[in-house]
């Protein structure tokens, strides 16, 4: 079992853990899952795969979408960046986020993604106040996650390694990607799970000890990350 005490830097993934939206989602159902066949899928490799390795730019994705979706161009490069700025956040994995901050760990985003997540994603959710480090594979011309893991480690420092480390991802292939290369690591499943885990193990007890030794967070971005995923300034 894992416990607070064995962890010193924790990873986080980015859609399906931190955020469980899709960028096109204010295009409508039929355009969505439209997109989803266009984009990904079996055309990943043509499309979704160099746009996340940095190779295509949101304006190759929205063009070629033009041609073949009902919307006009303009209208889909509008959806895109809505639904890059209204994403919600998943509270118990955004509060775990900031805890593990305030605990003295390093915490880590690392996503397989694309330029309107470093461009758009970020800064409109306060993540780089959120995260020592956020890590994109566009920026880095890579599909490989494990590369960025590692450089994330090398900017922690020596005293950081996969084996203090700790993982939370809703794919099970990199949950397993990660524990061969010594880490902990935890399947996000939904808020419920995730809070019964932190119950379990013991971080959910240190959480709540640190919310009552921190200073009062009120400012700037992560003041509007907070709102946005509570619903308030009081949330965590």
């Amino acid at each position: 079992m894992i416990t607070p005490a064995q962890i010193r830097s924790v990873f986080f993934d980015f859609a399906g853990t931190l955020a469980p939206g899709r960028y096109f989602e204010p295009l409508g159902q039929p355009s969505l899952d439209a997109v989803g066949e266009l984009v990904f899928g079996d055309n990943s490799v043509q499309w979704a795969d160099p746009w996340m390795r940095g190779e295509l730019a949101s304006e190759d994705i929205v063009s070629y979408l033009s041609d073949h979706l009902p919307e006009a161009r303009d209208v889909i490069q509008s959806a895109l960046q809505r639904g890059c700025l209204d994403m919600s956040l998943n509270p118990a994995v955004y509060e775990f986020a900031l805890q593990q901050r305030i605990a003295g760990r390093k915490t880590a985003l690392v996503t397989m993604n694309m330029d309107v997540f470093s461009d758009i994603v970020v800064p409109a959710h306060g993540l780089g106040d959120l995260f020592d480090l956020v890590l994109n594979t566009a920026d880095y011309r890579t599909l490989d996650k494990s590369t960025l893991w590692c450089k994330a480690l090398d900017e922690f420092g020596s005293e950081y390694s996969f084996a203090k480390s700790l993982l939370v991802d809703d794919s099970p292939e990199m949950i397993a990607l990660f524990r061969s290369l010594g880490g902990q690591a935890v399947q996000y499943v939904s808020d419920e799970a995730f809070q019964a885990w932190l119950g379990a193990t013991g971080f959910l007890t240190e959480m709540k000890y640190t919310k009552l030794q921190r200073p009062r967070l009120t400012g700037g971005r992560l003041y509007r990350a907070r709102e946005r995923c509570f619903g308030d300034s009081g949330g965590i």
